[in-house]
């Protein structure tokens, strides 16, 4: 019996230990996840926004919403945030709580939401205050231009009334803004030669004039004149100083013809005035990868996708870092995703084939060239494929590849694949 109690006492004393050791392991599995849960927060007005427009530019927009209704009140008193929540709810078709959010917006900044208020009205047939919204708009500064507005489905009924024409007969552009209108207009309508001597005679008038330099930039980029486009493009941003939109075209045109560090240094500036423009972490990723920064590029990935879900071109482009970096496992792991996620990509068939073929694994590699191939046949996948087959030991079959690869004008096959004979 005194035994008995002894063992009782002593069981009793070791559950009270470990049950104060459970508890406090709780407390610090509870502590640790409400750090967690608090890292992953916005932290503040450019965090808010930026996830918010992330929701938005992913079309995410209840979530978008939610994120904006759910933060405090006093980051909510900007005018931004109510017009963002109002073009999340404009998406969704619930236009008395966009309405509402637009003309909250307004308390904080007067010239705001004009346009979104317009179209609003329009689709509702309230066309006289429609056309009232319209006026205000046309006298603010950067409005979009009257073919824009006239092609925008909201006001495809409205620009058929008497409203619209008595609202035309006034003049809410001037003679410049008009003629780059047409000009892009015209480009659009690929008629580039009408559209480029229209801008030379504007620009002849008005040197000055920035936005005129833009327009004809995107004329030369059309006509695959880069060198033009850039010089365009550069004087532009000369003249007006830093603008958003000025550098991330030259930024994008800088990539296109494979000026990698030039265009990090646009995106760079991007960031700069646009900070909560997380879209730009993607492309300066790009920039970095082409780059040979690897490192800078997984970094700017990760944050891009703290707030953007994973696609199969991020899972491509992760796919090639670690190509570059020798690191074949983790290459496959991502172009598997990449394939799964969308099947259809050539690209992404002949990446996992490079990866395989490291591994010597040169059937599957075969496979993913076949299936490359099936979907853009292009020389450079046949000569791939020609060196794949080579290492099997199939001369004719890499002849044969050989030759396609010639015919498709890729001609480094002629020097690198040797000893064919002729069939």
């Amino acid at each position: 019996m005194n035994l008995l109690n002894k063992t009782c006492n002593k069981i009793s004393f070791l559950g009270n230990r470990f049950y104060k050791i459970y508890i406090l392991f709780c407390l610090i599995s509870f502590v640790a996840s409400a750090n967690l849960y608090a890292q992953k927060q916005p932290q503040n007005f450019n965090e808010y926004y930026a996830k918010a427009l992330a929701e938005y530019r992913s079309s995410d927009y209840e979530t978008c919403i939610n994120t904006i209704s759910n933060m405090p009140k006093i980051e909510k008193n900007q005018a931004c945030f109510f017009i963002l929540r109002g073009d999340a709810f404009y998406a969704l078709k619930h236009y008395d709580k966009a309405l509402n959010d637009y003309k909250d917006a307004q308390k904080y900044d007067k010239k705001s939401g004009l346009l979104q208020i317009a179209k609003i009205y329009s689709i509702e047939k309230k066309y006289a205050e429609a056309i009232d919204y319209l006026k205000l708009y046309f006298d603010t500064h950067n409005k979009l231009s009257l073919s824009d507005i006239k092609l925008d489905p909201a006001f495809s009924q409205l620009t058929e009334t008497r409203e619209w024409g008595k609202l035309m007969s006034g003049k809410h552009y001037n003679t410049i803004e008009t003629e780059l209108a047409e000009a892009q207009y015209l480009l659009k309508s690929g008629h580039i030669s009408e559209a480029l001597s229209l801008i030379n005679v504007r620009i002849k008038k008005s040197k000055k004039y920035a936005d005129a330099y833009i327009v004809r930039g995107d004329i030369f980029k059309k006509n695959k004149e880069y060198k033009q486009a850039l010089k365009d493009y550069s004087k532009a941003i000369k003249l007006k100083g830093k603008k958003y939109s000025y550098h991330l075209k030259r930024a994008n045109l800088y990539m296109q013809t494979g000026n990698y560090e030039k265009a990090l240094s646009d995106y760079a500036e991007c960031e700069n005035l646009l900070p909560n423009e997380i879209k730009i972490k993607l492309y300066k990723a790009q920039a970095e990868y082409k780059a040979g920064l690897y490192e800078q590029a997984v970094s700017d990935l990760e944050i891009y996708h703290k707030y953007f879900k994973k696609t199969a071109e991020d899972f491509y482009l992760k796919g090639q870092i670690s190509l570059a970096q020798n690191e074949n496992l983790d290459a496959l792991n991502f172009l598997n995703k990449s394939i799964k996620a969308n099947p259809a990509n050539h690209n992404y068939y002949k990446a996992r084939a490079t990866a395989y073929t490291r591994a010597e694994m040169h059937k599957r590699a075969l496979n993913d060239l076949g299936m490359a191939l099936d979907l853009h046949p292009d020389g450079e996948t046949y000569y791939l494929r020609a060196l794949v087959r080579l290492k099997t030991g199939d001369t004719k079959g890499a002849c044969h590849d050989k030759k396609l690869a010639v015919h498709y004008k890729f001609y480094k096959a002629i020097d690198i694949i040797v000893n064919c004979t002729e069939e």
